[in-house]
């Protein structure tokens, strides 16, 4: 059981770790969440950093990113949906409210990439079944990667730039 050695490749120490895990408005909270749930199953220690609520509200974006990093071996996803289901059930019965995040809005930008990405996906011949297994994600990733529902990673779009063979090149203009 990996336990205290899930920061091996991180910048922050445990301590800090823990604070950013406390912080789920911190800009890299979802990256250490990620980091601390595909590396580690002991539940307490997890919920020594983390709280139980907000576990389970932030739950489904915190596996989508590890899914799109591509960091989760099958088990850990098996090990963590039933905690987060059953922790999810004792809060409800407790009165605690959980909100969830809502999705993403698509702006004119991230419609655009997903449009993109969407036709260099057809260019290069693939479903998005094939795209998916290439990338190492579900093909519902795919999916919503070219509907503008999900925010690319530059990680991820580097990596569908070198499977289907293409250069994306992104350009903001102001105003």
């Amino acid at each position: 059981m990996i336990k205290r050695n899930w920061l091996w490749d991180a910048q922050a120490n445990e301590k800090e770790a823990k604070q950013i895990l406390r912080n789920e408005k911190d800009p890299r909270f979802f990256i250490y969440a990620g980091m601390l749930f595909s590396r580690n199953n002991d539940v307490d220690y997890v919920f020594s950093l983390i709280e139980k609520r907000v576990f389970c509200q932030n739950w489904p974006l915190i596996k989508e990113r590890i899914e799109q990093e591509g960091w989760f071996s099958p088990y850990k996803l098996e090990f963590w949906q039933p905690v987060y289901e059953k922790i999810l059930k004792e809060l409800k019965v407790s009165g605690v409210k959980v909100h969830r995040f809502p999705d993403i809005p698509v702006n004119k930008h991230r419609f655009r990439l997903a449009m993109k990405l969407r036709d260099l996906r057809k260019e290069a011949g693939y479903t998005q079944e094939e795209a998916a297994a290439l990338l190492g994600v579900k093909q519902k990733y795919v999916s919503k990667l070219e509907t503008g529902r999900v925010n690319a990673s530059i990680d991820a779009l580097s990596r569908i730039a070198n499977i289907y063979l293409k250069t994306i090149e992104i350009v903001f203009k102001g105003a």
